[in-house]
């Protein structure tokens, strides 16, 4: 998605998010530029004695959180656009509970060269993943095209 009406996007996703009571987790906070603003602006706030610290992180929180999630559902379905570490974040969750119970896998990395992304649904049926016999599927699209679809796909569903 292009940056042009990102912040109307992201306006609709947190409503919607909060209006349906649905967790939202980014493991990859800490990655890139968006982690060092947040290590200086701990830093600054340590290192001056009269600042609270007025940021904090749990990691591990919402590790818990996620996982504990996947274990408490009747059934999961992972709807993964992309890879990396949020697909391996959200099959670890689904790991717990013996798998998914749905998976859609979209992105258009290859399995040849081992990459997590490229990982198909039978890869992660074989960790427990995605439970076997489960509905999954691999779509090969670049994500760019899926979100504007995604969203008018979940507004008219959930409206």
């Amino acid at each position: 998605m292009c940056c042009i009406g990102l912040g109307r996007y992201l306006s609709w996703f947190q409503s919607f998010t909060d209006q349906n009571n649905i967790p939202v987790f980014s493991p990859a906070l800490t990655d890139g530029s968006l982690g060092d603003m947040i290590y200086f602006h701990s830093l600054k706030n340590t290192l001056s004695a009269d600042t609270p610290r007025s940021l904090s992180l749990d990691i591990v929180q919402d590790l818990v959180s996620i996982n504990t999630i996947a274990l408490r559902a009747y059934a999961t379905g992972m709807i993964i656009v992309g890879g990396g570490l949020i697909k391996h974040h959200i099959c670890n969750a689904n790991l717990m509970r013996n798998g998914a119970d749905y998976a859609v896998y979209i992105n258009t990395s290859a399995e040849f060269d081992g990459s997590d992304a490229g990982a198909s649904p039978d890869e992660a049926i074989s960790w427990g993943k995605i439970r076997a016999g489960a509905q999954s599927v691999k779509v090969f699209l670049q994500c760019v095209d899926v979100n504007d679809r995604f969203i008018v796909m979940l507004q008219l569903r959930c409206h």
